[in-house]
C-alpha cells in the first residue's frame, strides 16, 4: 500500500513501495467537495483518472386544461447567462404533458426553467398561470461538505434554479386558464355622452342582470355561462372567475342562463352597451365593462341637399340618387317655442337630439335653421307618428322611443348678378351683362321694366341668351323667349341691350330692372323664387370716355363680374374697359389703378388688338412682382366714337 501524506490539505504525496518488491500495489482514490482546480504530478510508472460527479435537471410542463382547443406548450431547460438552451419538448393534440428530458450541467451555473406557447397557439401565455415544484433525488450538496440547492417553487411561468454536484433536480410546472372578474356600472347617462362621467350613478332601475355568453363567429352562445345581479342604487355589477375568451356581455331583466335578449328599461334609451358588449378576456386587467341608459328619447334626423343628381329627383323632399348630407346645419326640438334639444348636423348630415322625459305627451317640433338663403323643400316625419309641414316635423313624445328616419330636405339659394351703370351718347347702344345661377333645378324665366327719368319715350331693351357667357354680344346670340330649364348650379348668361333715344337730353337716365323667376320643379317645390337687378343708363355728350371694371377669380373659374369672392391664395384677374360713348374721338387714353388692399402684383397686360384709331398700348407704370402699388397704361393715336378697349392686371390674394 502506498504511503499517503497530507489528507485534508490543498496537496497530498503518494509515495510508492520500494521498487521490484514482487508485491500488487494499491490504487489510491481521493476525493474533494467542492474543486476549483487539480493538478497532479506524475513521476516514472505512474497513472492518474479524475471522475466528476455532475448534477442533472429536468423540467415536465403540465396542463390542468385549454384555453382555446389550438393551444400547444413547450417546457424549456437552459443555461440563463449566456442564454443556451439545454432541452426541451413540446406537447401535441390534446396531450397534457411535455417533459424536456433529463439534462446533465455543469454544478454552479444557473438555470432556467420555463414554459412557453408553441406555434400554432391561439392564446397567449398570458391567458394562463403557472405554479412549480421540484424534487431532488440526488445525495445533495450536504454530501459533499456544502448546503443543499434551494430548489424554485411559488407562483410563475418562468424560474433559475443553480444546481450543484450531488443534485438530481426534477420539477413540474401545471400551467392552469387564468382567471379575471369583469365588472361594470349600469348607470344613468344624463349627458347621452356614452360614457360614464363624474356625477353620474346608478340608473335606480331594480331587476336587472348582466349575462356572460361566450361569443363564437362573432355570435352570443346561449345559454349564458354566468349571470350578475346589478345593484339597484349604484348599478354595480361584478362576474367572478372568468376564464381568457371571447364573450358577449348583455343586460337582461332575468336572472335564467337562458335569457340573453337585450334589455333596456321602460323610458330608457341605451347609449353605451346598447344590444350588449363584446369582450376578449386575457391574462390582463379587462377595461371595466358598463351600460349606460339615457332617460329619455333619441330623436335621429338627416339634413340634405335636395337637388336631385346621380339619379335622383331633385325638390321632392326625399334623399335619393346621389343627393349629400348637410354639414353644419342646427336642429332644434322645440315644445311651444320652447327648445328641449339642439344639434348641429355632421358632414354627412346626420344629427342626434335627446329629448327628456319631463316633455312626454308634448307635441314636439323640429325645425332645422337653413343656410343663408336656403330654402326648404319636403321632409319626412319617419318613425315619429307625426307629419312633416315645411320646414318643420311635429310629433307627440313618447318616452323611452328611439325615433329614426326624419329627414329635412333643403336647397341653395339662387343668384342674379351684377347690376350695371353706364353713360352713353343720343342714339346710342350699349349692352349689360348677367348672370342667374339656380339652386335647384326648374325654369327660369327672365323680364325687363324701365323707368326712364324725365319720361321719354324711344328708350328700348332686348334681352339675350349670352351663349358663351363673355359678357360681349355676340352675332348667335338669341333673343329670350321663354323659360330656360336649368338643373342645380347652372348658369344662365342674358345681356341686356339698351338703346338710348336720339332725342334724348343731357342727364337723362334709364334705369332697367332684370326679373329672374325660378319655378321649382318637383313634388314638394317650394314657391318661386324671384330676383333682381338694376340697370342704369345715363346719358352723356360727344367725346365721353366710360372706365368699367370688373373681377375675375381665375383659381375657381368663372366669368367676370363688378364684384367677386376669394380666399388668401386665389389668383384675381381685374379687367379695365375704356368706351368712348361720346360723338367725337378721344386724342389721349391713359388709364390708371392700383392694386387692391391684401393683394400683391403678378403681372399686367396690354389688349392683344387695338381697335381701330389706337397704335400702341404701354403699361408706363407697375409695381414689382409680389409688391403693391400704382398701374398705369398709355395709349398713342385715338379712340374713336363707339369704340372701346381693355386692359388687365392679375394679383394674389395675401396670405
Amino acid at each position: 500500500v502506498p504511503t499517503i501524506s497530507g489528507v485534508g490539505g490543498t496537496t497530498v504525496t503518494e509515495s510508492a513501495p520500494t521498487a521490484n518488491d514482487s508485491n500488487y500495489n494499491a490504487s489510491v482514490i481521493l476525493g474533494t467537495a467542492n474543486p476549483s482546480q487539480v493538478s497532479v504530478a506524475l513521476a516514472n510508472n505512474q497513472a492518474v483518472l479524475f471522475a466528476v460527479a455532475l448534477p442533472t435537471v429536468s423540467l415536465t410542463v403540465s396542463v390542468a386544461s385549454r384555453v382555446s382547443a389550438s393551444d400547444e406548450f413547450t417546457s424549456s431547460a437552459g443555461y440563463t447567462s449566456p442564454a443556451y438552451g439545454l432541452k426541451s419538448a413540446s406537447t401535441t393534440g390534446t396531450g397534457t404533458t411535455a417533459a424536456s428530458g433529463t439534462a446533465t450541467v455543469i454544478g454552479g451555473n444557473s438555470l432556467t426553467l420555463s414554459a412557453s406557447m408553441a406555434s400554432g397557439s391561439a392564446s397567449a401565455l398570458s391567458f394562463y398561470t403557472g405554479a412549480i415544484t421540484c424534487t431532488n433525488s440526488g445525495p445533495g450538496a450536504a454530501s459533499f461538505n456544502g448546503a443543499n440547492t434551494v430548489l424554485p417553487s411559488g407562483a410563475g411561468t418562468s424560474f433559475t434554479v443553480t444546481p450543484q454536484s450531488g443534485d438530481a433536480i426534477a420539477c413540474t410546472l401545471t400551467l392552469t386558464p387564468a382567471t379575471l372578474t369583469l365588472t361594470g356600472t349600469v348607470y344613468a347617462d344624463v349627458n347621452h355622452d356614452a360614457s360614464l362621467d363624474n356625477g353620474e350613478t346608478g340608473a335606480g332601475v331594480s331587476g336587472l342582470f348582466v349575462k356572460l355568453a361566450v361569443s363564437s363567429g362573432g355570435l352570443c352562445q346561449n345559454p349564458a355561462t354566468a349571470t350578475a345581479a346589478v345593484n339597484t342604487a349604484t348599478g354595480a355589477y361584478s362576474l367572478p372567475s372568468v376564464s381568457p375568451g371571447t364573450y358577449c356581455l348583455t343586460l337582461t331583466n332575468s336572472n335564467a342562463l337562458s335569457n340573453t335578449t337585450a334589455y333596456v328599461p321602460p323610458g330608457y334609451v341605451a347609449t353605451e352597451g346598447a344590444g350588449g358588449r363584446a369582450v376578449t378576456v386575457t391574462g390582463s386587467p379587462t377595461v371595466v365593462q358598463s351600460f349606460g341608459l339615457y332617460g329619455g328619447s333619441q330623436l335621429n334626423v338627416v339634413v340634405f341637399n335636395d337637388i336631385g343628381g346621380g339619379g335622383g329627383t331633385a325638390n321632392d323632399g326625399i334623399e335619393n340618387g346621389s343627393e349629400a348630407g348637410i354639414g353644419g346645419v342646427a336642429v332644434t326640438a322645440a315644445v311651444g317655442g320652447t327648445a328641449l334639444a339642439t344639434a348641429t348636423s355632421s358632414g354627412g348630415g346626420a344629427a342626434v337630439l335627446w329629448l327628456p322625459n319631463s316633455s312626454v305627451g308634448s307635441v314636439v317640433t323640429v325645425t332645422p335653421t337653413a343656410p343663408a338663403g336656403s330654402v326648404a323643400t319636403g321632409g319626412s316625419a319617419g318613425t315619429t307618428a307625426g307629419s312633416y309641414a315645411r320646414p318643420s316635423v311635429s310629433f307627440t313624445l313618447a318616452g323611452g322611443a328611439t325615433y329614426g328616419g326624419v329627414a329635412f330636405g333643403l336647397i341653395p339659394a339662387n343668384t342674379l348678378a351684377p347690376s350695371g351703370v353706364q353713360s352713353a351718347q343720343p342714339g346710342t347702344t350699349l349692352y349689360y351683362a348677367h348672370t342667374f345661377t339656380a339652386g335647384s333645378a326648374g325654369e327660369v324665366t327672365f323680364t325687363t321694366s324701365a323707368v326712364a327719368t324725365p319720361a321719354l319715350s324711344g328708350w328700348s331693351e332686348v334681352l339675350y341668351l349670352d351663349g358663351a357667357c363673355s359678357g360681349v354680344f355676340a352675332a348667335g346670340d338669341a333673343v329670350v323667349s321663354g323659360a330656360v330649364a336649368v338643373t342645380a348650379g347652372q348658369r344662365v348668361c342674358v345681356l341686356v341691350r339698351e338703346f338710348v333715344p336720339a332725342n334724348a337730353p343731357l342727364n337723362a337716365e334709364d334705369k332697367i330692372t332684370l326679373s329672374a323667376s325660378l319655378a321649382y320643379s318637383g313634388s314638394a317645390a317650394p314657391a318661386p323664387s324671384m330676383l333682381t337687378v338694376t340697370d342704369t343708363t345715363t346719358v352723356t355728350t360727344a367725346g365721353a370716355p366710360q372706365l368699367t371694371k370688373q373681377v375675375q377669380n381665375l383659381t375657381l373659374g368663372g366669368a367676370y363680374g363688378t364684384s367677386n369672392t376669394a380666399l388668401p391664395g386665389h389668383s384675381l384677374q381685374y379687367q379695365l374697359t375704356v368706351a368712348n360713348v361720346g360723338s367725337a374721338a378721344l386724342a389721349t387714353v391713359v388709364v390708371d389703378d392700383a392694386t387692391p388692399a391684401f393683394t400683391t402684383f403678378v403681372s399686367a397686360a396690354c389688349p392683344a388688338s387695338l381697335p381701330t384709331g389706337l397704335t400702341a398700348c404701354s403699361v408706363s407704370t407697375k409695381p414689382a412682382v409680389g409688391a403693391q402699388g400704382a398701374l398705369q397704361w398709355t395709349f398713342t393715336g385715338t379712340l374713336a366714337p363707339g369704340a372701346q378697349t381693355a386692359v388687365t392686371y392679375q394679383v394674389v390674394v395675401a396670405q
